[in-house]
């Protein structure tokens, strides 16, 4: 990172927005991280309990990584009784 600060340090002293500006310090400088934490591919990820109370959305219970394969079959082939279940008719 000090590479990047030096480089447009050196182009604002070059051509800043006042000619006769002089960088002479830093009074101060905050660096915030945070750890990277990629999203992983699960079987199944349960529903809040704000999300399931609605009622408007249905977490598929399965136990491979075609979560988007049984969304789709669930959206085309609805189902009343349990619709969180897969079924092998599917």
């Amino acid at each position: 990172m000090m590479k990047p600060i030096l480089e447009r340090l050196a182009t604002f002293q070059k051509s800043g927005s006042r000619p006769n500006w002089i960088f002479s310090s830093v009074v101060s400088l905050d660096i915030h991280t945070v750890k990277y934490k990629p999203l992983k591919v699960t079987s199944h990820i349960p529903l809040s309990k704000a999300l399931k109370g609605k009622r408007a959305i249905i977490s598929l219970q399965n136990t491979d990584v075609q979560c988007f394969k049984w969304s789709i079959t669930r959206a085309l082939n609805p189902k009343d009784t349990n619709p969180q279940r897969i079924d092998n008719e599917l």
